[in-house]
């Protein structure tokens, strides 16, 4: 396990980490991590978690994270990145806990998180994502599901949301 919690870690994330091919968890929060992810890490596929919040991480997810079949946790909360959130997140069937809030991401939730049938906490506010939150979300025992649906009109549409922010 690699952990670094409130650290002083800086720079950009290390291409060379693609030679630990069996690394499962991989924490770098609260430090000052900048640039983007990357896309060397493909071939990590065995990563369980990967935290990276609280940095200042730009871009957007690489595609080849929706690709980790045994990833549980996702947790890129409060940095830089943008652009949509993939429909393939709908293959991280068994991602239990997904933190994507206070970014710049934009663009329709997609209907395809409605295959997370593991998730328990999913957290979408202060962004630009639109459109309506699938309810199947609700049906999945979720312990947090929160998301822009607050103000009016509401930025998101969420009738299972258990917490409704405003951008």
């Amino acid at each position: 396990m690699s952990r670094s919690e409130s650290n002083n870690v800086g720079g950009v994330l290390p291409a060379e980490l693609k030679r630990l091919l069996e690394i499962r968890f991989l924490i770098l929060e609260r430090g000052t991590l900048s640039q983007t992810i990357p896309s060397e890490w493909g071939v990590l596929t065995q990563m369980l978690f990967l935290d990276l919040d609280y940095n200042s991480l730009t871009g957007t997810i690489p595609e080849y994270v929706f690709n980790f079949p045994t990833m549980l946790q996702l947790d890129l909360n409060d940095n830089r990145l943008s652009g949509t959130l993939s429909p393939n997140v709908g293959r991280l069937t068994n991602l239990v806990f997904l933190q994507l809030d206070h970014n710049q991401f934009s663009g329709p939730l997609p209907n395809e998180l409605g295959n997370l049938v593991n998730l328990r906490v999913g957290v979408f506010s202060h962004n630009d994502f639109t459109g309506t939150v699938n309810p199947v979300l609700g049906n999945n025992n979720m312990t947090v599901l929160e998301s822009d649906c607050a103000g009016n009109p509401p930025q998101v549409i969420c009738t299972v949301c258990t917490s409704c922010n405003n951008s």
